[in-house]
């Protein structure tokens, strides 16, 4: 049998009939190249990035900042009355929410509480959005209706903005101060 098989397998490699094998990782750099190229005549990207990027980082940091919010891992958790102040406040200083997930508190084995991510509730919007032509407007009245529709269980919402990488060592020092050291120790 397994001499068959083998036989099988280097009778369809000869005839070109293996289809060959996706690459996932190089596929995905390769989309998130076409897209950084596309980002750039993008109105909402070079809004952002253009000669107020300072201001913007400023205005999301601020944001950040009036919120008290709790860290799990790296997601900011938020209320969920608080997450509908939050996504007018992001709408208000021009920043697109393209996702949302949920969370909600659980007991744990141990008795303790813990907060767990629900899997059956999240928003996501499509990275089209970033290129028409009001992204902000687009995604904020959808964010709004679909917290407040969310069932009682979840208690926490967290938020996937689309602002450069960069911004997070801008945005959260203490938390890439705390991980250099964790990577200094290792």
């Amino acid at each position: 049998m397994v001499r068959w098989f083998r036989n099988f397998i280097s009778t369809l490699a000869s005839n070109n009939s293996i289809p060959p094998q996706p690459n996932w990782r190089r596929d995905a750099e390769k989309y998130d190249r076409e897209r950084d190229k596309r980002l750039k005549d993008s109105p909402y990207w070079q809004k952002i990035r253009g000669e107020k990027e300072n201001e913007y980082i400023d205005r999301l940091r601020g944001l950040y900042h009036a919120y008290n919010f709790l860290h799990k891992g790296s997601e900011a958790l938020f209320t969920r009355e608080d997450s509908l102040r939050f996504v007018d406040d992001l709408a208000e200083k021009g920043f697109v929410v393209l996702g949302v997930t949920c969370w909600y508190t659980a007991s744990l084995i141990d008795g303790t509480q813990g907060i767990a991510e629900d899997l059956e509730y999240s928003l996501g919007f499509e990275e089209e959005i970033l290129f028409r032509e009001h992204p902000v407007k687009e995604s904020t009245p959808e964010v709004k209706k679909f917290i407040s529709e969310l069932p009682k269980r979840i208690t926490y919402v967290s938020f996937y903005l689309f602002i450069p990488m960069v911004w997070d060592w801008e945005l959260f020092p203490e938390k890439w101060q705390a991980w250099e050291q964790n990577q200094a120790k290792k």
